[in-house]
């Protein structure tokens, strides 16, 4: 893995778990959806499916446990985003 995203964000969580999804993907997903709120949810094979409004997506996703973890940064420095931007 040469480059990897980390972010947070608030989220009504009803199972925690975890899963590697490519970013690519994920964010033409993202910039593609109709509404404010959006659910996701990943079953045990990793088939992840995200839903806002009346758009819904499928794909596949892979167990966060096949990836090393990822190094300390120093110096961490937190950006802020809008949406508008990462649409963009």
């Amino acid at each position: 893995m040469e480059n990897a995203v980390v972010t947070q964000f608030e989220a009504d969580v009803e199972e925690e778990g975890s899963c590697v999804i490519e970013a690519k993907i994920l964010c033409d997903i993202v910039r593609r959806l109709s509404g404010i709120d959006v659910s996701m949810s990943v079953d045990g094979n990793y088939q992840v499916t995200i839903t806002s409004l009346l758009s819904e997506y499928s794909l596949m996703a892979l167990p966060a446990d096949k990836y090393p973890s990822l190094p300390e940064v120093a110096g961490l420095r937190i950006l802020t985003l809008s949406q508008a931007s990462l649409k963009s």
